[in-house]
């Protein structure tokens, strides 16, 4: 691979060169291959090459691990200044609190809109309240299928469960078998 040994090593060797290896920049090194490998062995699972992913490819990878695959940025930045990736960005992690807290009134009163405002369409308000009540990213709204869904389709008045991950969850009843629906 052409990072590890042009990029990785050179640069490993550089250094040496004028101060001991230690054992963090040999972990870091190791770690900068492995994150590539790692990153190039999933588009290859997902029948994706480098130079044909999309940023969806790369938000749904980074999305799927732990803040440790951010540190993808100098595999990209190389890829991309060799011309074998276009337009791929490692965001830079969200550290800390969020900037901005919306207030629980706004919250219902956006879920509210979800529900009812039938101007919107029916993907943004689906997503919306997914985010709105269950705190899901739109990265793994996006992965979900009809498969995700339980119980709708074999009994009317059966429960309805939304598999998300690894996670499962009770769905609101569906409004035409819901009683008065409070948010109206």
């Amino acid at each position: 691979m052409s990072f590890a040994h042009w990029h990785v090593l050179r640069r490993a060797r550089r250094r040496a060169r004028s101060r001991p290896v230690t054992d963090n920049a040999a972990a870091y090194a190791r770690s900068q291959i492995t994150l590539a490998l790692d990153f190039l062995s999933w588009l290859d699972e997902h029948d994706t090459t480098l130079a044909t992913a999309t940023q969806a490819d790369l938000d749904r990878w980074l999305d799927g691990g732990s803040r440790y695959r951010y540190f993808l940025t100098n595999f990209i930045a190389w890829a991309a200044a060799h011309q074998q990736c276009t337009d791929l960005v490692v965001p830079q992690p969200h550290s800390g609190e969020p900037s901005h807290i919306i207030t629980d009134d706004d919250r219902w009163a956006m879920l509210a809109r979800c529900l009812h405002d039938e101007t919107l369409p029916i993907q943004v308000r689906a997503s919306g309240a997914l985010v709105l009540l269950y705190g899901r990213t739109i990265t793994s709204i996006a992965d979900l299928t009809t498969d995700d869904i339980a119980g709708a389709v074999a009994d009317a008045d059966a429960d309805t469960y939304l598999r998300i991950g690894d996670s499962t969850v009770l769905l609101p009843p569906c409004p035409r078998h819901a009683p008065a629906d409070p948010l109206r």
